[in-house]
């Protein structure tokens, strides 16, 4: 996970900060519950990561998805921090992750090729309730694909993170719509 010590949060941190406040994701107590599952994007608007200036977009992309992780590790830290403080502890039935989504015409280069414009990728940040029976169908896949090495590639050095993917198809093509990045530890 990023820390103050890496040269990456130095550089970005306190922009990273202002875009968590300006999308609300500060609130933390929003990522305590769902009532199946609840997927809040980290940035709604390209515009909001312009201070990540001229790195290519793989390099973008990267940093969405580390950046994100660092704060899933807050949330994280604040739901077991509520549930140990409640009456009657029972265990938390959600899971929380970051997903990374938006694959299509992805290049294995970690550039997603949209209508021909190179853009980053959009990591999430993902809640659900597995106890609710209308996620009995919820299903993760084992993370095989080049998406998946990607987000791996981008992750190193993070200690105890698991990868799934989640796919769904067409009438034609099985295509993968997240890469989910679960903290373990």
């Amino acid at each position: 996970m990023l820390t103050p010590d890496d040269p990456e949060f130095r550089e970005f941190g306190d922009e990273f900060a202002r875009l968590l406040a300006e999308e609300g994701l500060d609130d933390l107590s929003q990522f305590l519950t769902a009532e199946t599952f609840e997927e809040v994007p980290l940035f709604s608007r390209y515009a909001q990561i312009d201070f990540l200036g001229d790195l290519d977009t793989a390099r973008r992309n990267i940093l969405t998805i580390r950046f994100a992780v660092a704060h899933l590790g807050s949330i994280q830290r604040y739901a077991r921090e509520r549930r140990a403080a409640a009456p009657g502890r029972q265990p938390d039935p959600c899971l929380r992750m970051v997903t990374v989504t938006d694959w299509w015409d992805y290049g294995d280069d970690g550039v997603e090729y949209n209508n021909g414009t190179r853009d980053v990728l959009s990591p999430h940040f993902w809640v659900g309730d597995l106890g609710s029976p209308k996620m009995a169908a919820f299903r993760m896949h084992p993370p095989d694909s080049a998406y998946s090495a990607f987000v791996r590639s981008a992750l190193e050095g993070v200690p105890s993170v698991a990868l799934h993917e989640g796919w769904s198809s067409d009438d034609r093509d099985r295509l993968l719509s997240r890469v989910y990045i679960e903290l373990t530890g």
